[in-house]
C-alpha cells in the first residue's frame, strides 16, 4: 500500500491532494522480501459477465486521466486491446515512470 493512501484512509491527507503529493511514490506494504509482518490486503466483490478488472501502476495513473482510461475501457471490449491502448497513451503522454497494466476479462465462454 502507498504511504499516501494510507493517509487519505485517515484523513490526514486530503484524496484530492493525493495524486500531486510529493510522498506518493512510497511503498508502505510489500509481499515478499526478507521481512516479517506483511499485513494482506483483501477485499471482494462481485463480477458480472463482461465486467473487466484493470490493475496498473502509476506509471499508468499519473500519466492518463481516469476519464481517458474509462473511455478506453468502455471502447475497447478486448483486453489486449485496451492494453495496448492504456500503454500507447502512457508513452505519450512522457511515460517518466515504469507502465504496467493488467485488464481480467469476467465471465465470457469462448
Amino acid at each position: 500500500m502507498a504511504w499516501v493512501a494510507t493517509r487519505v484512509k485517515k484523513g490526514s491527507v486530503r484524496e484530492e491532494d493525493a495524486a500531486t503529493h510529493h510522498l506518493r511514490h512510497v511503498i508502505t506494504n510489500v509481499v515478499g522480501g526478507p521481512e516479517v509482518g506483511v499485513t494482506v490486503e483483501a477485499r471482494s466483490f462481485q463480477v458480472q459477465a463482461g465486467d473487466r478488472l484493470l490493475l496498473c501502476s502509476d506509471g499508468l495513473t499519473e500519466m492518463v486521466a481516469h476519464e481517458q482510461i474509462a473511455a478506453v475501457l468502455a471502447a475497447e471490449a478486448e483486453p489486449e486491446g485496451a492494453a495496448r491502448q492504456l500503454l500507447a497513451q502512457a508513452n505519450a503522454a512522457a511515460g517518466r515512470d515504469n507502465i504496467t497494466v493488467a485488464i481480467a476479462r469476467f465471465g465470457l465462454r469462448i
